[in-house]
Formats: C-alpha cells, sequence, structure tokens
C-alpha cells in the first residue's frame, strides 16, 4: 500500500474515519470507494492484485474509505458502529465534505461493494448534485439470513425484548477474529477450509496467498448493533436507517444519476433472488452485468477478476470522463 496518502477525518461524534487516496498523474476524475459490511481497504486492495491501482492507472484519482472502527480508522483508536446510522448519518457526510473540498475539476463517482453498495446508492439521493454515477457491486436488494446466521436473529429478538440490550449495540462483532482463525485453517488444510457454513467466494476462485491475507487482513470489526439491524431488515423487508430514511431502498426510486449494478452467479452471500435489481431505480439509467465463476468477495480480486469485471467497471466510468 506504499503509494497512498491518508487522510484521517473526524466524524462530528469525534470518531475516526479514515480516506486511503491514490492521486492520478492526470485525473479525468474521481472515485470513492466503500467497502462493505465489517471489510475494510482490502476489499480493493491486496498487494497480489488491486482493483484501487488499475482505477488510477486509468486516470482516476482513487478515495478508499474506511468507515468508523475499520482498517485504519479502528487502528487511530476508532470504535465500532453502534448502529447503520453511524455510518449513513455521520461517517459518509463526513467522507463527501472532505473529497468535495480537496477535488478540483471531473466527475466524481461513487462505488461499493454489498452494504457498501447501498451506501453509495444512498449519496446518490442525498447528493444528486455533485455525483456523476454511482455503482453497486454485489449489493442487496432484500436479505434472507439462514441458520448460519442465527447470532444475528437472536440479537435482533433481544433488543425487541429487552430494551436496556440497547447498550451493548456498540460491543464489537469480531469479524476479524473469525477472519484470522480462518486464514489459518486454510494454510492448514487448504481452501476448502474457506467454505463452511457459507463461502464468500467460489472455489478456486482467489490464489491460496490472497486469499490467505483476505481472510486474516480484510475482514473487520463492527457493532453487534449494526448485525442486529440487518437481521431487522430480513425480518421486515425494509431497511430503516434511524434518523435518516422509514426504507431506505424505498427512497432509491428518486435516484436519477446513471447506476452501474454488478452481480455474479455463484454469489452465496448475495445470491441472485437477494441481488438489488434495475427496477430499484425507475427514474435511472442503468447497466446491469451479470458476470459468471464469481462468488461475493472474489469478484472484486479474484483471478478472473481483471479481465471479466474491471473491463465493465472502467468502461462504465469513461463515459464521464
Amino acid at each position: 500500500m506504499s503509494r497512498f496518502s491518508h487522510e484521517d477525518l473526524s466524524t462530528p461524534d469525534g470518531q475516526v474515519v479514515s480516506l486511503s487516496i491514490l492521486a492520478a498523474d492526470a485525473p479525468r476524475g474521481a472515485v470513492l470507494l466503500l467497502h462493505g459490511f465489517g471489510q475494510n481497504l482490502m476489499t480493493w486492495h491486496a498487494t497480489q492484485r488491486s482493483m484501487a491501482e488499475h482505477l488510477c492507472q486509468s486516470g482516476w484519482t482513487v478515495y478508499a474509505a474506511e468507515l468508523r472502527g475499520h482498517g485504519r480508522s479502528r487502528k487511530l483508536g476508532g470504535r465500532c458502529a453502534h448502529s447503520l446510522a453511524d455510518y449513513f448519518q455521520l461517517d459518509l457526510p463526513t467522507v463527501m465534505d472532505a473529497i468535495m473540498d480537496r477535488r478540483t475539476a471531473g466527475p466524481l463517482v461513487v462505488l461499493g461493494h454489498s452494504l457498501g453498495g447501498l451506501m453509495a446508492a444512498y449519496l446518490g439521493t442525498r447528493y444528486d448534485h455533485a455525483l456523476a454515477g454511482v455503482g453497486l457491486i454485489a449489493s442487496p436488494g432484500r436479505v434472507r439470513l439462514g441458520r448460519q446466521f442465527a447470532l444475528a436473529h437472536v440479537l435482533r429478538v433481544v433488543r425487541q425484548v429487552i430494551p436496556a440490550w440497547r447498550y451493548a449495540d456498540g460491543v464489537p462483532f469480531r469479524l476479524d477474529w473469525i477472519g484470522r482463525i480462518t486464514a489459518l485453517a486454510v494454510q492448514c488444510a487448504g481452501e476448502r477450509a474457506a467454505h463452511f457454513p457459507v463461502s464468500p467466494w467460489a472455489p478456486n476462485s482467489m490464489e491460496k496467498g490472497l486469499l490467505v491475507d483476505r481472510l486474516a487482513q480484510g475482514f473487520d470489526v463492527t457493532g453487534l448493533g449494526v448485525v442486529a439491524e440487518l437481521a431487522q431488515w430480513g425480518e421486515s423487508d425494509q431497511m430503516p436507517v434511524t434518523g435518516t430514511t422509514a426504507d431506505l431502498l424505498a427512497d432509491f426510486k428518486k435516484l436519477a444519476c446513471p447506476v452501474l449494478l454488478l452481480h455474479s452467479d455463484r454469489d452465496e452471500i448475495v445470491p441472485g433472488a437477494l441481488a438489488i435489481r434495475p427496477t430499484a431505480f425507475p427514474r435511472a439509467e442503468v447497466d446491469d452485468h451479470h458476470v459468471e465463476g464469481f462468488g461475493h468477495c472474489d469478484i472484486i480480486l479474484g483471478a478472473q477478476a481483471p479481465e471479466k469485471v474491471w473491463p465493465l467497471v472502467t468502461s462504465w466510468l469513461a463515459r464521464f470522463a
């Protein structure tokens, strides 16, 4: 990550949000990258392969945000999010204000992975005057959490029955520990150890070294409150964000800027039936791409991503330059 510079931002409630920046030599515009649930910069960048570097080499200045409690932001002492509202009401506006203050000419586009894609679409509704387009990669339109996510269901019920339990919303949910343990298992037993109980990538789609690094360094920390809120979305088919909206996806109907959708056929986290669809954006011009052979995370850093996925992104971005 030697080429990245960093700008560490302070949110209105005093938390840290870090921006990692790759400045293009002759920028055509800027791209903000938003990671998904419990992830960090490694969604987009590893030493073995980097979509962020690719975008920069294509002429785009890259801003990669790590929201509170994730990646560099956590290492600088920031606490994890207590709720989705921490991300949507506090972190995202802080990031957008910083980017708009420092950037010059050219379009600004936001790309997000999974939950980060929903954040990108939200920014498209809030900053429609400033954004040229938004991209959603492997993002859900609905959530169905199965038995492997039993903890999320338990948290949802406990929060409803015991109101005082909400004081525990900021207790860290340690996906980083899960990632490190799984990375050790992969080193000992091979890739098959990374496919239980649900796999974030398709089998044999990532080299072992990259898979181990992605597991050990790319999974991060969020709060139990965020987990419970996502479980609630799975029960109600509505995604409320406290203080922001009663249903985030319903708000997307007013998004008017161009939209890129990328989803894959082997995604076990957001399978096809649950993926967000063009109909969620009735006012927008939508480019919808279904790519084969990828799971949820390898659609960005998988071995075939540079040939099958990255060109779809850069060709879509080219319309704005």
